[in-house]
């Protein structure tokens, strides 16, 4: 397979493009790329001044670009409903659920009462997806891709322990919320086989992401010398699945080189995310408790 760069992002104009955390790190440099390439980029984050910054750094490198920002609070269903409902776009072509939380020091909650690894990770972004569905339909070519992580593959996924209710450990929540966006993805493209729904997972990049973490810092810094690589680089697993003709459900992506590095394309996905029946329940799961929390 030859190797993945920038340059392989085709055309996009026409394109409608959400991705969620757009504003800075990895979705910074995935919603520069898109927009260079001709999409209408709407960047969906908490804070609209950080978005309008970032709408005007990228049009500040591409004066052309279509970008756009609108608020979206992830750790809130009300914010989400209120985003799906003020949609104002035809169709929606490629979603990206990029945004995410990491290594919180204590548990913390959602406004809602979740857990809030698996409140923003993996339930904020049920939530927006589904509500999007009826514009993702309207797309002849309509993508879903959701940001997972290496962490995936430590196969951690605890029903009893799903919001860390009976234990918490910042590592090990922030695993199996990263693992609940790989059955998520494949739960999707099974009950929508008419979307490509597909999880990535970037490699290793010192992004926003790190800014929790206080035990390790230094090891991490050194692992990070090691097997870290550029953030622009961190970005093309999700734009290759985003935008490549051979992406197929029911897919891993990721880096494909040594220690994680290097060029995009398909990686093995952890035992516990091919677990199909684990997907269905925990779909139906995320279902009852998106629409009980809604219901009020």
């Amino acid at each position: 397979m030859s190797k993945f760069t920038i340059n392989d992002v085709p055309n996009l104009v026409g394109k409608t493009i959400l991705i969620t955390g757009g504003n800075s790190g990895i979705g910074f440099e995935t919603a520069r790329i898109l927009a260079e390439k001709g999409a209408d980029v709407i960047i969906a984050c908490r804070d609209l001044q950080k978005g309008e910054a970032t709408m005007k750094k990228i049009k500040d490198i591409h004066p052309e670009a279509d970008v756009s920002a609108l608020v979206l609070d992830l750790t809130s269903l009300a914010s989400i409903q209120a985003f799906i409902d003020s949609w104002n776009h035809p169709k929606l072509d490629i979603l990206i659920n990029n945004a995410g939380v990491m290594n919180l020091p204590k548990r913390a909650l959602t406004e809602d009462g979740f857990e809030m690894h698996m409140g923003v990770n993996h339930l904020g972004h049920f939530a927006l997806t589904k509500g999007l569905l009826p514009y993702l339909k309207k797309s002849s070519d309509p993508r879903v891709v959701t940001m997972s992580a290496l962490v995936a593959y430590q196969n951690i996924f605890d029903f009893k322990n799903l919001q860390s209710e009976k234990e918490y450990r910042p590592m090990a929540t922030y695993a199996q919320s990263k693992l609940a966006n790989i059955l998520f993805a494949n739960e999707l493209g099974k009950r929508h086989p008419d979307i490509v729904s597909v999880a990535v997972q970037p490699g290793s990049a010192m992004t926003n992401l790190q800014r929790h973490m206080t035990k390790g810092r230094g090891i991490t810094n050194f692992l990070m010398k090691i097997a870290g690589q550029p953030v622009e680089d961190c970005a093309l697993p999700t734009l290759y699945a985003a935008t490549q003709n051979d992406v197929q459900n029911f897919r891993f992506y990721g880096p494909t080189g040594r220690l994680n590095k290097g060029s995009a394309g398909i990686r093995p996905m952890p035992k516990l995310a091919q677990d199909e029946g684990l997907a269905e329940v925990f779909w139906d799961l995320s279902e009852r408790l998106v629409n009980e929390t809604l219901k009020g």
